[in-house]
């Protein structure tokens, strides 16, 4: 008998982008597994003992175990519930919007921690497709913090923030973009 592990995620595709996939070696390949995987993976325990040459025993020699060490754990600021709800709605909206992909970013204003992040479409992490490539990498990329977006209207916030927190506008002024820079 041969004893071996395997990663198992509990919840399947929740998650999954962030979390990443490991390879069949338990080497994490994606996402927060390949990020930590030098403090996730533990060592493994040893035997060490004396032999010669030829590798016989040698009299009165001594043999030692070494155990195996457990890794770290990796502690987010993910919020289960905050994530599960962003994830139910990145699913209604794809479903209802027809779209090809949804992404969503739940932060905490005061200190900035990430309490969600998901993206869709996403995969299970038990059943990857390993055998097409392509699938794989467009499913486990994680967009949200691999790729570059332009802040586009969402700037808009910031400069409505502002111009409250000046007492220059209050919440009762409506203001029209027409979309123009001059």
């Amino acid at each position: 008998f041969v004893e071996d592990t395997k990663r198992f995620y509990i919840r399947a595709n929740f998650l999954s982008q962030v979390l990443g996939y490991t390879n069949i070696d338990g080497i994490g390949q994606e996402g927060l597994e390949a990020s930590y995987n030098k403090y996730l993976v533990g060592t493994d325990g040893q035997v060490v003992s004396e032999k010669s040459a030829n590798g016989d025993d040698l009299p009165f020699s001594s043999t030692y175990y070494v155990d195996a060490q457990d890794g770290y754990d990796v502690v987010t600021t993910i919020d289960y519930v905050i994530q599960s709800f962003a994830e139910q709605a990145l699913e209604d909206a794809m479903a209802e919007l027809d779209a090809e992909k949804v992404e969503a970013i739940v932060m905490d204003p005061d200190t900035g921690a990430v309490l969600a992040m998901a993206k869709k479409p996403d995969m299970d992490n038990n059943d990857l497709p390993r055998d097409d490539i392509e699938q794989l990498t467009a499913l486990s990329r994680n967009t949200l913090i691999s790729d570059s977006y332009e802040p586009g209207s969402t700037f808009k916030v910031i400069t409505a923030s502002s111009a409250l927190d000046m007492g220059l506008v209050d919440t009762s002024e409506l203001f029209n973009c027409a979309g123009t820079v001059s």
